[in-house]
C-alpha cells in the first residue's frame, strides 16, 4: 500500500521541480535577451568627458582606443562592487596589456566632481579617469554598475559585462582584443 501512496507523492514533486526548472530557463533566456549593453562588434560610442585628475581639460574617447584599444569601466563612488573592481584593477596592472595606459574609469556620479575627483586620489587609482553627467553612459547604455567594456583599436567593442568582472578575464579579454599592442 505504501508503494501506490509513494509513487502518488512523487508525481506532484516531479512536475514541481520539472516546472520550476522550466521557469529558471525561461527567466535566464529572458535576462540574456534584455540585456541592455551594448553588443560585441558594434561601433563605439564616442564622448567628450572631463578629467579628474589634476590636469584638467576634456578627452575624447574615439582619441584614447585609436591604434591600441581601450578598456572603459564606468563607475560610481558609492557603488561598492565598483570600488571592488577599480582596487583590483589597481592592483593587477601587469597583467593588461597596456597596463594604466590602456584603462580609463567613467565616472557617473552626479552633481559635484569634487568626491570623485577626492576618491580617485585617496584609493591612488593610477590610470585615467574622467566624469560623465551621463551623456556617455546613455550611449553605452549603462545601467548596472560597473559596466566594463573593452574597445579594440579599430573602435568596435569586442566585449561587454555588467558586475564585477575578474581581472584574469579583462586580461585575456584585452589581449583577444588587441588591446596594448
Amino acid at each position: 500500500m505504501t508503494g501506490g501512496r509513494t509513487s502518488k507523492l512523487r508525481s506532484p514533486v516531479v512536475i514541481l521541480v520539472i516546472f520550476l526548472l522550466i521557469i529558471n530557463v525561461l527567466w535566464i533566456a529572458a535576462s540574456a535577451l534584455k540585456s541592455d549593453t551594448l553588443r560585441e562588434g558594434t561601433a563605439a560610442p564616442d564622448a567628450v568627458l572631463e578629467r579628474l585628475d589634476g590636469a584638467g581639460g576634456e578627452v575624447k574617447l574615439s582619441d584614447l582606443w585609436k591604434g591600441r584599444g581601450v578598456v572603459l569601466v564606468f563607475w560610481n563612488t558609492w557603488c561598492s562592487v565598483c570600488q571592488k573592481e577599480l582596487a583590483a584593477l589597481s592592483r593587477s596592472l601587469g597583467e593588461i596589456p597596456g597596463g594604466a595606459s590602456r584603462i580609463v574609469g567613467v565616472n557617473l556620479d552626479q552633481g559635484t566632481r569634487a568626491r570623485a575627483r577626492l576618491f580617485v586620489k585617496e584609493k591612488k587609482i593610477p590610470f585615467l579617469n574622467l566624469h560623465d553627467a551621463g551623456g556617455a553612459a546613455g550611449l553605452y547604455r549603462v545601467s548596472t554598475l560597473p559596466s566594463l567594456y573593452i574597445v579594440g583599436a579599430d573602435g568596435t567593442i569586442c566585449y561587454a559585462a555588467t558586475g564585477y568582472t575578474r581581472v584574469s578575464r579583462i586580461a585575456s579579454e584585452s589581449r583577444a582584443c588587441g588591446v596594448g599592442n
